[in-house]
């Protein structure tokens, strides 16, 4: 299971010609959660000209967008006068979140296209049971269909990744060759065998028994250089707003 602890949220002291009033409700600094995403929940008031969106950066770079406009009756009742202040809720989420872990900015960009800093947040993410330097443990699904004798390449490409946290699950999709004999031959290697499905159906029954935060799918004829992994894991590491990779 993979785990994300929030290290820091430090707000940015408020800037009082631009804004009444910010909040970040979540994440709260010192928690932990089981997943692999952080929502990021709050609310802004302006003095003037309302809050339009909140960005969330990285390194200088705006990774997410979202507006503000989720009713805050509660932030209503503290600012009565202030312009927006009943839709002045906003939420989004990270997803992906690397063991390196990630130091994000949020960001309010005003109605006239000012932009006020609001928070700083430190994240880490971790495997359970591991130390800081454990890594996400990647599922590899190999549909295979009457292609035995091509399998064993596919499932030791897979078996000899420099990334250390790899399962294999082969889905035998209704072969009449002896694909889930091969699949057994290999230890710890799952073989789910159904009635043909064709490629979709199998990587979905592949899914349904992998354990691993992130999947890749792998065809029984094809190979993957040793180094797949480690490389497909530093694309996300960089670009925290993509929900896959390929190469």
């Amino acid at each position: 299971m993979n785990l994300v602890e929030i290290l820091q949220v430090d707000l940015i002291p408020l800037d009082q010609d631009l804004l009444r009033g910010r909040s970040i409700d979540v994440p709260k600094a010192g928690s932990r959660t089981e997943t692999r995403a952080v929502d990021i929940i709050g609310w802004v008031v302006a003095q003037d000209s309302p809050a339009e969106r909140i960005e969330i950066l990285q390194g200088g770079r705006v990774i997410r967008r979202v507006p503000v406009r989720i009713p805050r009756p509660d932030v209503a009742a503290h600012f009565p006068d202030a312009p927006g202040s009943l839709h002045s809720g906003f939420q989004t989420s990270v997803a992906a979140i690397p063991a390196a872990g990630l130091d994000l900015t949020v960001d309010a960009v005003l109605e006239d296209r000012r932009r006020v800093p609001l928070a700083v947040l430190r994240i880490r993410g971790s495997w359970r049971g591991d130390g800081d330097d454990a890594q996400d443990l990647v599922s590899v699904v190999i549909p295979c269909f009457n292609q035995a004798h091509l399998l064993p390449g596919a499932i030791e490409s897979a078996l000899a990744q420099s990334h250390p946290q790899v399962e294999i699950v082969v889905v035998d999709d209704g072969s009449t060759d002896n694909t889930e004999e091969v699949a057994s031959n290999y230890p710890g290697v799952r073989c789910v065998r159904q009635e043909n499905a064709g490629l979709s159906g199998a990587r979905n029954a592949g899914i349904r028994h992998s354990s691993g935060s992130l999947l890749a799918f792998l065809d029984a004829d094809d190979r993957l250089r040793p180094d797949a992994f480690e490389r497909h894991l530093r694309c996300l590491a960089e670009h925290p707003e993509a929900a896959l990779v390929s190469g």
